[in-house]
């Protein structure tokens, strides 16, 4: 439930669900007086302030068209960003792969839209009715297609896939491959042309795809079977909460071995939900879905030496044991030999780095770890969403990797920060002691010993690229090396990713926001020195359609919260573009709040709430970080631990409570909220919190009502065992937790998929049940056979229309919340 599933986005063309911000503009007045209007960035002119401070007369009328419901869904404005597949079978560093949707061309980055050559034709792609991926070679010999695909969970997948000869130009055909549309995954080795894949649960080898009988190697040491044992791909617990992937299967660097996970559910409780389809008799699905308190999955990591045909087993550390009462969280390689694996206790409050290590005769793996591997953590839990990945000091097996580092003098605040780890010693080393969390180890330079890294700076909401040396200790002021971007592109570089060429003598920044987006190429000297700036992707275009509507601005604020004075919380208003300080706007709260989660954030979004209900329906839209959200210190996001529901919707009503005594343009009369998954369970909390007072209607998509009916890992993470923390799992509960006779004072929705393998539709059934023996009148309706996010077919748009409606009908902007005819 960490992600929050709201609107369809289109970017550079590729329609996704995402959570949904809004572009544009600064902050607001920071105190508890009354303020006038703020300070807003003019739209198509991100550079350029227009002051409506003290303005006494209201604005002119404008005459624009609007952002309309259908342009959630098309492409009109959407965005062009690059992201490379840099190319590692030619000696050029500034080359990559490109995938039209059936050709498979090679580009060069400084002209990244223009097909250099062709690598593979169309031709299998067209024989099977279109592709869905692709993926090449390391040595560009060969490429697969995946095509009949079928989405499984989050991540997952079923699927068919094609392998196309480059150098003969025909099909490779491989005796007994597999066309039943049941391969879960497949991968290329990182030297060659070696496959691995896994079908119907079990790790698969093509050691010599360009053979003239190629041969598949069965690699797995048992049959594999769905909801009993899985073989290099993760069981659904493991997929949506720790390795957020759809496989845990790992090459070592010379495509020697192949390492992979074990997943035994065979004691683990099924979830069984009810699927309609279009057959006389419904089908029962079953997943095994390890719920709180109740047995998990045991877990084993074994290495396939394909040169021996050797299996061996990487032992779990020895206090974590017995199986069924840990997890395993990260695997790396650092050469062909050694490796890293992380574990994690059950409740992830420790986690223990085994560095495994290839030697003797039988080269068997022994594995061992320090305190200087360990992370343990009191009052909270270990990393964001799992423990950080390391980054290998080349050569070595030596990593850097991020783990909490208290403030002097403060051991119950800090930052994550970045630590040295060398191999055998008693304690690591901090490399950094900065004033901001750090979020991810991006790239090792093993010429200049510099470690990138991601931070949440100089803002909570941005992100930006720094360096420090590796052999650095306690550095308080690394080198940013993108922060001068937002000077040079004023409110278009707040964010920035970045996409490293394979020697790093390149990089290309993708800067998205909040402003409109764009991308930069820089080369890098033998130094380390960033030259050469190329601008590559402006989005000129875009400028020029969002200047022809009523784009809405976006303000950022803080609102000085009383129940936790330390700091003020981070929030965004969005506004319309005619914005007028002396009329009344009805405002919605759109929420999130899921602990580790960051809703304020320097991105581009275009979406349903922040800019079809603000341009649309003339009202404001507003998101806060209340105590929970992450990148603002860990005693801010671990102030949650243990009491999910209890702080969150005291954080979201004095919020609003703040906007309606401070700004005189807030409409008291009509005020919402809304939210999807946590954000649903959030709105629910909160109208059963607040009894509305402050909220005339919440409408909450797939809450989840009760964490004992929730995923063991994510439940266990925040609110700890259902043994010892009776209370706890009690207030968090909507059901359980307030006086449901409170949700007669407002007005209620609440909408859930039947086929919902995360949020099951239990927790709807269940809410229903409490909701009427309260005899609590309230509006909820299903969408049968769909999942969490509800987007399959016509779903996401009917979804979003009577979410409009609703929503719309409580803010007074229109007379019916049910669609006409």
């Amino acid at each position: 439930m960490k992600t929050l599933h709201i609107a369809l986005l289109v970017v550079g063309g590729i329609a996704v669900v995402c959570a949904i911000v809004i572009p544009c503009a600064i902050l607001i007045p920071q105190n508890n007086t009354k303020a006038p209007a703020p300070v807003t960035t003019t739209p198509g002119k991100p550079g350029a302030e227009v002051t409506t401070a003290g303005a006494t007369t209201p604005a002119p009328p404008d005459t624009r068209p609007v952002f309309t419901f259908d342009d959630i869904y098309n492409n009109k404005y959407s965005y062009k960003s690059i992201y490379p597949s840099w190319d590692e079978s030619t000696p050029a560093q500034n080359d990559f792969l490109y995938f039209d949707g059936g050709n498979v061309t090679r580009r060069v980055i400084e002209n990244p839209y223009d097909d250099v050559e062709q690598v593979a034709p169309d031709t299998l792609c067209v024989k099977y009715g279109g592709c869905r991926s692709w993926s090449v070679s390391a040595d560009a010999k060969f490429v697969f297609y995946i095509y009949n695909y079928t989405k499984v969970w989050r991540h997952s997948y079923l699927a068919d896939f094609a392998i196309w000869d480059v150098v003969k130009a025909v099909e490779v055909e491989v005796p007994g491959f597999p066309k039943d549309a049941q391969i879960h995954y497949m991968k290329w080795s990182p030297t060659g042309h070696k496959l691995v894949y896994v079908h119907q649960f079990n790790v698969k080898l093509i050691e010599d795809v360009g053979a003239a009988t190629p041969t598949i190697v069965d690699v797995s040491p048992t049959d594999g079977m769905k909801n009993i044992k899985y073989y290099g791909i993760p069981d659904w617990m493991y997929e949506e909460e720790m390795v957020s992937t759809n496989n845990v299967l790992y090459w070592n660097t010379d495509s020697t071995k192949i390492a992979f996970l074990e997943t035994d559910t065979s004691n683990v409780g099924l979830i069984k939900y009810t699927w309609y389809g279009d057959a006389q008799y419904p089908e029962t699905i079953e997943i095994a879905y390890p719920k709180a308190g109740t047995t998990i999955s045991s877990v084993k990591m074994w290495v396939y030496d394909i040169t021996t045909a050797k299996l061996d087993q990487l032992d779990a550390p020895a206090e974590f044991s017995p199986p069924g009462t840990y997890y395993f969280s990260r695997f790396t390689w650092q050469d062909p030999s050694n490796c890293l694996v992380s574990w994690t206790n059950r409740l992830q409050t420790k986690s223990i780095g085994n560095l495994c290590v290839m030697s003797g005769t039988d080269t068997s793996y022994s594995c061992s770890s320090t305190t200087a591997n360990m992370e343990e953590v009191i009052g909270g839990w270990v990393g964001s969403f799992g423990p950080f990945y390391p980054k290998w000091i080349t050569g070595s097996n030596d990593y850097v990797t991020i783990y909490a580092r208290a403030n002097d003098g403060d051991a119950t605040d800090g930052y994550w920060q970045l630590a040295y780890v060398a191999e055998g010693v008693t304690n690591f080393e901090w490399i950094t002691k900065t004033s901001y969390d750090i979020t991810e180890v991006t790239y090792y330079d093993a010429t200049n010993k510099y470690v990138y890294y991601t931070a949440a700076y100089n803002e909570a909401r941005r992100r930006h690229i720094f360096r420090v040396l590796a052999t650095a200790r306690d550095q308080t002021a690394p080198e940013c090396m993108t922060c001068k971007f937002m000077d040079t592109y004023p409110d278009r570089c707040g964010w920035v990713t970045p996409s490293f060429n394979i020697d790093g003598s390149a990089v290309v920044i993708n800067c998205r926001g909040y402003w409109i987006p764009m991308t930069l190429y820089i080369t890098i000297d033998a130094t380390g020195t960033w030259e050469n700036e190329v601008l590559l992707e402006n989005n000129t275009d875009l400028f020029t359609k969002v200047e022809a509507i009523k784009w809405p601005r976006k303000i950022y604020g803080k609102f000085p919260s009383p129940a936790y004075p330390s700091k003020p919380y981070n929030y965004e208003m969005w506004v319309p573009a005619d914005f007028d300080e002396t009329k009344k706007y009805p405002v919605l709260l759109e929420v999130y709040a899921g602990p580790e989660f960051q809703k304020i954030q320097d991105v581009w979004r275009k979406g349903f709430a922040q800019t079809y209900m603000v341009s649309t329906r003339d009202v404001i839209v507003v998101s806060v970080d209340g105590r929970g959200s992450a990148f603002e210190g860990y005693n801010f996001m671990r102030q949650v631990y243990l009491k999910l529901g209890q702080y969150e919707p005291i954080d979201q009503t004095a919020f609003v409570r703040y906007l309606i005594d401070t700004f005189d343009y807030v409409d008291a009369s009509h005020v919402a909220l809304w939210g999807w998954s946590y954000g649903g369970y959030t709105t629910s909390h909160t109208i059963g919190y607040d009894g509305g007072k402050t909220f005339q209607c919440g409408l909450a998509v797939a809450p989840l009502g009760d964490w004992t009916w929730y995923d063991a890992m994510y439940a266990e993470r925040y609110m700890g065992e259902l043994t010892t923390n009776v209370i706890g799992y009690e207030k968090a509960s909507i059901v359980r937790g307030h006086d449901l006779n409170n949700f007669k004072n407002a007005s209620y929705t609440l909408i859930h998929g039947t086929a919902d393998d995360n949020v099951h539709f239990q927790s709807a059934a269940e809410m229903e049940k409490a909701l009427v023996e309260h005899d609590v009148d309230f509006d909820d309706f299903f969408y049968a056979d769909q999942a969490h996010s509800i987007n399959v077919g016509n779903a996401n748009k009917h979804i979003y229309r009577q979410i409009d409606l609703r929503l719309s009908h409580c803010l007074g902007r229109v007379d019916t919340q049910y669609p006409s005819g």
